[in-house]
């Protein structure tokens, strides 16, 4: 995967060899440069398969369809559709935003206790945590590694 795109209300995506596009497709592989791929309007989500594409549709009932385009596809939420242009597949699902709404008062307790949990568990670290911080000595760190050299280089001093 090399990146993800949302399409939001009123949006597009393209492809092609512009800086706009979602994937690079070479412009030999499409009709036009830079074609609208998938597109949302108003509550409708259609994806565009150029001609000479294969597509995958897997359908929120579990059924699932092959075609080749040119075709426009209305994808439902729970529907999921893959593009195959030469050696790129483009996977297009429809993914509600936002999930918080959907949670229902059940679903925010629950989060709500795990952050309460959370905060008790931070508390009770810093709680058990010592106050006193431990100092080192002015050039122990520097001692130590001089020492560390000195063996290593006593261990691996060439044989006179």
């Amino acid at each position: 995967m090399l990146g993800v795109r949302h399409v939001l209300a009123e949006g597009r995506a393209h492809i092609g060899d512009t800086p706009a596009s979602i994937v690079r497709v070479p412009s030999g592989e499409l009709d036009r440069a830079a074609p609208v791929i998938a597109e949302v309007i108003g509550a409708r989500y259609v994806l565009h398969v150029p001609r000479r594409t294969r597509a995958r549709l897997h359908g929120a009932d579990g059924l699932a369809r092959l075609l080749t385009g040119p075709a426009d596809i209305e994808l439902q939420e729970g529907d999921r559709a893959v593009l195959v242009i030469g050696a790129v597949q483009i996977r297009a699902q429809i993914v509600p935003i936002e999930i918080i709404s959907r949670l229902g008062a059940s679903g925010l307790r629950w989060i709500g206790l795990i952050g309460a949990l959370y905060l008790v568990a931070l508390g009770i670290c810093a709680a058990l945590a010592p106050r006193d911080r431990a100092r080192l000595d002015e050039g122990s760190i520097r001692r130590a590694v001089g020492e560390a050299a000195a063996q290593l280089w006593a261990e691996h001093a060439p044989v006179p």
